[in-house]
């Protein structure tokens, strides 16, 4: 029995000499922020690195009516576009593109400063410190 997941990057492209790369997100809700960040790379040097925050769509494959578009055919899947600019070793057709991505949902947290002697705007010491006051996943609705 194999103990793989899914391939989550189902393909990448060279367009306007940046490298896109295509992210399935299904394991994300619809509407929800998702962070992706990673590199794509190859044996002969060539590498790129990339880092957006994206809404995961609402619908399958939004972009499906997208030229050129590797995924228009998948109605099933929600996929996220990032792109990277490549180093100076160029990619090369070739080469196999390994790619490593990270993604993660975006969630936003306020701590509350603590009053102590000195007052407000007195330099943070040794030993200060903030807790939670409160926190909000990041999904376009209000607080």
């Amino acid at each position: 029995m194999a103990l793989m997941s899914d391939p989550y990057v189902t393909s990448a492209k060279i367009t306007n000499g940046r490298i896109t790369l295509s992210v399935r997100v299904d394991d994300f809700k619809a509407g929800d922020y998702v962070e992706i960040s990673g590199q794509a790379t190859q044996t002969n040097g060539a590498f790129a690195n990339f880092y957006d925050i994206q809404q995961v769509p609402t619908k399958p494959n939004v972009l499906a009516n997208a030229p050129n578009n590797p995924d228009a055919d998948d109605k099933d899947h929600f996929y996220i576009y990032v792109t990277g600019a490549p180093s100076p070793h160029q990619f090369s057709n070739s080469h196999d593109v390994s790619a490593v991505v990270r993604a993660g949902r975006v969630w936003l947290t306020v701590l509350k400063g603590q009053a102590l002697s000195g007052g407000i705007g007195t330099t943070a010491g040794e030993g200060t410190t903030w807790i939670k006051k409160t926190f909000s996943q990041i999904n376009g609705a209000s607080w």
